[in-house]
């Protein structure tokens, strides 16, 4: 390849770094590709051999890229709470932003987007006004049931994002608080900038919960419809233990930090395995971009068993939201987020909460145990619709095996 031509790309990729000088904000619609350097990776050439790096088009997109041979690192502090991130892609480079809330989980199965050279990663930490601790204090955790039972979102710290960024393909992790999307998830949806940055856009959603996230991921499709956007993946990793043995370790988890706090139970949370095994996600995303694929409506996750509900909690699930609602209502009249006016009826609320695990939950949970073979079809009709769009099933596992 002459040299000259190599010293023409690069002026000319210098030109369109200063008409976009963010690396994260995608090529705007009217930017013009490296057309040169097009014809050249078309024929083949070899630009390594100029001391550079060369990424070859995945599918018909212009994805050829020239970097230097550096490449962005990202750090994840240890403490850092994986709320979600947008994944994306430009002429130049692909790009991955990452949405963070700043307290408790590492980010989990994006080491294969993280080490393909083709992709770029920027982190948007979301930072409430009035951060959440952790671990909760009792009343503070309490105290964010009713903001979160009826989806107020709390007020965000300035984003970097400014809404004309473009983005391909938006991956958006969350947890569930009690039984809705988490409180800086919901602020960020509810944000002026999400209908511009999700408008059109596929999405993948990512839970990490309990084990009961079926009628919080209707509230997240709701929101996302808001947006403009559309749901291409789902996948749920949870809670392993017994439902009665993550009723207690959950709550203790948050309250100190600790996920065997109580000894001699499981641990709470999603398990080393689970959490292992998420990178088959992370390859298919990766090896799903390298054919544009993201730009179809065919789930991009089919056959990894990327979200295996369990329609026997429903009705666990409906009554536990409708008592949230109920009693966040009542909350929500007598005071503000933080009053004291709130302290007697959060632990009036507590008493009837623990009442209601140790009555209603067991007798919900052995009728429905009862009725199961009767209800064979009802349940297999449920479950389908909550697996979806991704499923459940598995005929894909082989080809990212560990």
């Amino acid at each position: 390849m002459d040299t000259g031509v190599l010293r023409d790309c690069f002026r000319e990729a210098r030109q369109q770094a200063r008409h976009n000088p963010h690396p994260f904000a995608g090529r705007p619609k009217d930017q013009k590709p490296l057309s040169e350097l097009q014809r050249q990776l078309q024929e083949g050439g070899d630009l390594k051999r100029q001391g550079l790096r060369l990424l070859r088009p995945g599918g018909g997109r212009g994805r050829g890229v020239v970097e230097e041979v550096q490449r962005l690192k990202v750090a994840f502090g240890a403490s850092a709470h994986l709320v979600g991130f947008l994944l994306g892609r430009c002429s130049v480079r692909c790009v991955v932003e990452l949405l963070y809330e700043a307290h408790a989980v590492e980010p989990v199965g994006l080491e294969p987007l993280l080490q393909d050279s083709a992709v770029s990663v920027h982190i948007e930490t979301l930072r409430p006004v009035t951060p959440y601790p952790f671990p909760w204090g009792f009343f503070s955790f309490l105290d964010a049931f009713p903001e979160s039972a009826h989806m107020v979102p709390p007020a965000l710290q300035p984003l970097t994002l400014n809404g004309d960024e473009d983005f391909d393909l938006v991956i958006l992790p969350y947890q569930v608080w009690f039984l809705a999307p988490s409180l800086p998830v919901t602020a960020f949806l509810k944000h002026p900038l999400a209908k511009k940055l999700l408008a059109g856009k596929p999405v993948v959603t990512v839970i990490a919960c309990r084990n009961m996230w079926m009628l919080a991921q209707e509230k997240m499709k709701a929101m996302l419809q808001d947006c403009g956007a559309s749901l291409l993946d789902n996948v749920a990793l949870v809670d392993p233990s017994p439902t009665m043995a993550s009723l207690w370790t959950t709550p203790f988890w948050l309250l100190s930090g600790k996920k065997d706090f109580l000894k001699f139970l499981p641990p709470a949370g999603v398990d080393a395995a689970s959490i292992q095994a998420a990178r088959r996600f992370g390859l298919a995303l990766r090896d799903a971009l390298h054919k544009d694929q993201e730009r179809g409506s065919a789930p991009l996750l089919a056959g990894l068993k990327a979200a295996d509900s369990n329609p026997h909690l429903l009705f666990s699930e409906k009554a536990a939201t409708r008592s949230f609602y109920l009693w966040g209502k009542l909350l929500r009249a007598v005071g503000g987020p933080g009053q004291w006016r709130r302290y007697p009826f959060l632990i009036l609320y507590v008493i009837f909460l623990i009442t209601l695990i140790l009555t209603v939950v067991p007798l919900s949970l052995l009728i429905q145990s009862l009725l199961r073979p009767f209800m064979m079809r009802r349940f297999a009709a449920l479950k389908q619709q909550f697996d979806s769009p991704s499923g459940s099933g598995t005929e894909r596992m082989h080809l990212y095996e560990l």
